[in-house]
């Protein structure tokens, strides 16, 4: 395994050449490990936030603040909690894998690892939008003039 080969350049050793599509692998299996887990806690935030901030969301609604404006809050709100969670978890992911493969990870690699942490934290922030799209619903069941009096 430890074989050397000429590529026209430097020696390379059997196992940097096998090993890269592994550690491609790796990261890519970090990065949604860190992407799944931070999606999971995002759906949980965003109802516990809804639940939390009932009476808050119901005063401006009283007020006659459309609810839409309010739907539009609660997406802010999401982007807010979403972007430093994705972040923090594409470059843990991307760290965890990189950092022990120093040896055979190659400096022109890490341009696509970084690309792909970009990518994962902008599909979190996405799926942080599309969970509250999504709990729109409940906003408007927390809306209800019967529940504005209670």
């Amino acid at each position: 395994m430890a074989e050397t080969q000429q590529e026209g350049g430097p020696e390379r050793t059997m196992y940097a050449i096998i090993g890269s599509g592994h550690a491609h692998a790796l990261v890519d299996a970090a990065l949604l490990v860190a992407l799944v887990t931070s999606a999971a806690a995002l759906v949980v935030h965003q109802a516990e936030e809804l639940l939390d901030h009932r009476r808050s969301f119901a005063a401006p609604a009283a007020s006659g603040v459309p609810e839409r404006a309010l739907g539009g809050v609660l997406i802010r709100q999401a982007v807010i909690a979403a972007l430093p969670i994705c972040v923090v978890a594409a470059v843990a992911g991307t760290v965890v894998v990189i950092v022990p493969l120093a040896g055979i990870y190659q400096v022109g690699w890490l341009g696509w690892a970084v690309g792909r942490a970009v990518a994962m934290a902008g599909i979190g922030v996405l799926a942080a939008v599309l969970v509250a799209l999504a709990a729109r619903p409940l906003l408007r069941d927390t809306l209800r003039l019967e529940r504005l009096r209670a």
